[in-house]
C-alpha cells in the first residue's frame, strides 16, 4: 500500500504540474484534438476532489438533516442508470485497444482500490496549488508485509465518521431521504473500511495462514475462484463484443420512458378556472398535550386568551394500549362535543 501510494503522490503531482504551467505554455502550439486530450487527462486525479465531496454530503445531510437534493428514488435511478451504463459499455469496450486479452475485466479491486486513495489525490492537487515540491521516490519493487495503519488513518476516520453520521441520522430522521442519504454513507464506509484493512497486509496474510491449515479450505477457494474467473469473463466479452448494440437499447429504452412520460402542454387559455368548494378559510391549529393532564379545555381556553386567537383545530394525545379510555378523558371529549366541536379517534378536536 506504501508503494502505491507513492507511486500516485508522484503522478497527480506531475500531472497537476503540467496541466497549470507547461500545458498554458504549450497551448498555441497544439493542434486542437491535443488541446483537448492534454486538458482533459490530467482531470481523472480530480477524482480526490470529488470523492472527499462524496464523503462529505452524505455525513453533512444526516448530521443537519438537511438533504442536499430531494428527488424521487425512481427518477433519480432513471438519470444514473444511463450514465453508470454507458461509462462501463465504454470502459469495457475500449479493453480491445488498450490491454491484452488476460488483462481484461471490470477491475472492481482497482476501482476500489481508486476510491480509498482520495486523499492522494487531493494532497497531489493541493501541493500543485502551493507549489510544495515532491522529492524523486523510487517505488519500491520488494515490498515486504507490513500493517500500514497509519496510511489508512484518513480512511478509517472517514468509515467511522460516516457510521456515526448514519446512527445519528437515523436517530431522528426516518424520512425516505434520510435512508438514501444513509445508504450513501454506508456504501462509502464499506469501501472505504475495506480498502483500510486491504492496506494490513500483514494482518490479511496471518488470516490467510489460519485459515489455510483447514483441509477443505484451498479445494472450496481453487473452485470458487474457477468459477468466477470464468462466469465475469463470459459476461465481459458479451458487454464488450456488444457494447454499440447495447447503448443503442439504453438510448431508446430511456428515451421511449421520457417521451411516454412527459407532461403533455397544456393551452391555459382554453381552460375553465375550477370550482372550489367552500371550505371556510384557514384553519389555525396547535398542539397541546396538557390537556390529558389537566383533564379539561382550561390550558387551551388559557393559551386563546393570552395570544388573543381561537384555534380552529386542536391536536391532544392518546397514548397506542389496549386500555380503555379513561373516563376522566371521556368526560371533556362529551363537553367538547356538546359545545359544538367534533372529535376524531386520533385525539383532534375539530372545534
Amino acid at each position: 500500500m506504501s508503494a502505491y501510494y507513492k507511486q500516485q503522490l508522484k503522478w497527480s503531482r506531475g500531472t497537476f504540474e503540467l496541466l497549470f504551467t507547461t500545458y498554458f505554455e504549450l497551448f498555441r502550439h497544439f493542434t486542437w484534438r491535443q488541446k483537448i486530450h492534454y486538458f482533459t487527462l490530467p482531470l481523472y486525479y480530480l477524482f480526490g476532489l470529488f470523492g472527499l465531496i462524496d464523503i462529505l454530503i452524505p455525513i453533512i445531510a444526516l448530521l443537519t438533516s438537511q438533504m442536499p437534493w430531494e428527488v424521487n428514488f425512481v427518477a433519480f435511478s432513471l438519470y444514473f442508470t444511463p450514465l453508470f451504463a454507458f461509462s462501463l459499455l465504454i470502459r469495457q469496450y475500449s479493453q480491445k485497444w488498450f490491454l491484452e486479452k488476460h488483462e481484461r475485466g471490470i477491475h472492481m479491486l482497482g476501482g476500489l482500490l481508486r476510491s480509498g486513495t482520495w486523499w492522494i489525490y487531493l494532497m497531489g492537487l493541493f501541493y500543485t496549488i502551493f507549489r510544495v515540491k515532491v522529492p524523486y521516490i523510487p517505488t519500491p519493487k520488494d515490498d515486504k508485509p507490513v500493517n500500514s495503519w497509519l496510511l489508512s488513518t484518513p480512511n478509517i476516520i472517514a468509515c467511522l465518521v460516516s457510521m456515526a453520521a448514519i446512527v445519528y441520522g437515523l436517530s431522528v430522521d426516518w424520512s425516505p431521504y434520510s435512508f438514501l442519504m444513509a445508504s450513501f454513507a454506508g456504501i462509502n464506509a464499506l469501501i472505504l473500511g475495506f480498502i483500510a484493512l486491504l492496506g494490513q497486509h500483514k494482518l490479511l496474510i496471518n488470516i490467510y495462514t489460519t485459515l489455510s491449515k483447514s483441509d477443505h479450505f484451498d479445494t472450496y477457494i481453487s473452485s470458487l475462484r474457477s468459477h468466477l474467473w470464468k462466469t465475469s469473463h463470459f459476461i465481459f466479452n458479451i458487454v464488450r463484443n456488444g457494447a454499440a448494440v447495447y447503448g443503442l437499447l439504453i438510448v431508446i429504452l430511456f428515451g421511449s420512458y421520457f417521451f411516454l412520460h412527459q407532461k403533455p402542454t397544456i393551452d391555459f387559455t382554453r381552460t375553465e378556472p375550477p370550482v372550489f368548494k367552500e371550505t371556510g378559510g384557514f384553519y389555525s391549529g396547535i398542539y397541546m398535550p396538557q390537556i390529558d393532564s389537566a383533564l379539561n379545555l382550561q390550558p387551551l381556553q388559557q393559551v386563546e386568551t393570552n395570544t388573543a386567537h381561537s384555534f380552529g383545530i386542536v391536536s391532544t394525545y392518546i397514548a397506542w394500549g389496549r386500555t380503555a379510555l379513561h373516563i376522566s378523558r371521556m368526560h371533556y371529549t362529551s363537553r367538547s362535543i356538546r359545545k359544538g366541536s367534533t372529535y376524531d379517534y386520533l385525539g383532534t378536536f375539530y372545534k
